[in-house]
């Protein structure tokens, strides 16, 4: 059995289920989620952005979870060796994404034991070796969805080839700790973006934007372009945004997953996706993160 922890916002949540069904996938072995890190399943957030299990919004494959118990006997082992190792902090079935040099090619390597695998996963090598299933489990009844969504897609499948969404990221990003790590994309990144878009897609684009921040957003951008500023989702609801971003026909994203999947995620073979050259502020990798057919600016 293997067990992939799941943590933090939903943009990350996605690529931990992402490599957990390509860990399946390339294993053959049985695969189950650990939800314990958010507060809902009894974690306790340390100076962490307050998160909530967002993958229950999708109709996953992989529906087993383990308790916290369970999940710490795979780590340490169990009996008088588990206890021992406990004591002198080993960890001998916890694969760390950090410490381990862990790939699509290698996952074969741990198949026959139990492991935790912890980590954010986020290479596009794992999406794109499951992408079928992704582009389905990640899908929403759109009979489920309200009339301001159901609305707006009917906007966006209107504007045709033109339809464009744009990204913009701040909450959490504006702190200072986070800036030292992430950064904001500047006003100039989206224009640039939006230029490249429209010419290499040869179209006047629609723009649909989304932030969180849109008080900012509207004070601040103000685009060449026609735009439609979608704003009436609720935070709690993230993948819903995230849907309506996959219906448009090309994507500026922020530096931020949450995007990297609305884009991910648009079925368009002749999607234009723009994203940040820059995705780190400090000396962070930023390698395989992003498809090689996007264009980063």
């Amino acid at each position: 059995m293997k067990i992939v922890r799941i943590t933090d916002g939903l943009g990350n949540q996605m690529f931990q289920y992402a490599f957990a069904l390509a860990v399946r996938k390339k294993t053959g072995e049985k695969v189950v989620l650990d939800r314990n890190w958010f507060p809902e399943f009894g974690g306790k957030l340390r100076n962490a952005v307050p998160r909530t299990f967002g993958l229950s919004a999708y109709n996953l494959s992989i529906k087993d979870y383990v308790s916290r118990e369970e999940s710490e006997r795979v780590i340490y082992g169990s009996g008088l060796r588990g206890k021992v190792n406990q004591l002198l902090h080993l960890r001998p079935g916890l694969l760390r994404e950090d410490r381990f040099n862990l790939s699509l090619n290698n996952l074969d390597c741990y198949i026959g034991k139990d492991y935790v695998f912890r980590g954010f996963f986020q290479k596009s090598e794992y999406p794109a070796y499951v992408r079928d299933e992704l582009l389905e489990q990640f899908s929403l009844d759109e009979a489920l969805l309200n009339d301001e969504n159901r609305r707006l897609i009917d906007k966006i499948e209107a504007c045709g080839g033109s339809a464009v969404f744009v990204h913009v990221r701040r909450g959490d990003y504006v702190l200072e700790s986070s800036r030292k790590v992430f950064g904001l994309c500047s006003l100039e990144y989206y224009a640039n973006a939006v230029r490249v878009i429209a010419d290499k897609a040869g179209i006047v684009p629609h723009l649909f934007v989304f932030s969180d921040d849109m008080k900012w957003v509207k004070e601040n951008y103000h685009p060449d372009f026609p735009v439609t500023f979608v704003d009436f989702n609720p935070a709690d609801q993230p993948h819903l945004d995230i849907n309506l971003m996959r219906h448009c026909r090309h994507g500026v994203t922020a530096n931020s997953t949450f995007s990297w999947w609305g884009a991910w995620l648009i079925e368009n073979p002749n999607a234009v996706i723009v994203s940040p050259a820059r995705w780190y502020a400090g000396n962070y990798s930023a390698e395989g993160l992003r498809p090689t057919s996007w264009h980063l600016v």
